[in-house]
């Protein structure tokens, strides 16, 4: 599969694709979503409200259940810059 084919990456995919450990992307998605910067879609878990609109510079992660998450591949890459320190973004 190519990255055009692909719409939605499984955690897996994602953290492979951004350099990340599935542990480490996770970790680094709960950090953007403290900073608002995650749009989520579907069915989330309690803690996490639907968004009603997609927002292109923002992470949008879709919810097929509320242990199942899928990330957009239209998500921008600058957001998952691993750099330390208040510079990251």
């Amino acid at each position: 599969m190519t990255d055009e084919e692909v719409k939605w990456w499984p955690m897996n995919m994602a953290a492979e694709k951004f350099g990340y450990s599935v542990v480490g992307l996770r970790r680094r998605i709960r950090q953007l979503r403290e900073m608002k910067l995650v749009v989520d879609l579907g069915r989330p878990p309690e803690d996490y409200k639907v968004s009603k609109r997609i927002d292109p510079n923002k992470v949008t992660v879709l919810w097929a259940n509320p242990q199942t998450a899928l990330i957009s591949n239209a998500s921008p890459a600058r957001l998952f810059n691993s750099k330390r320190g208040r510079r990251a973004l």
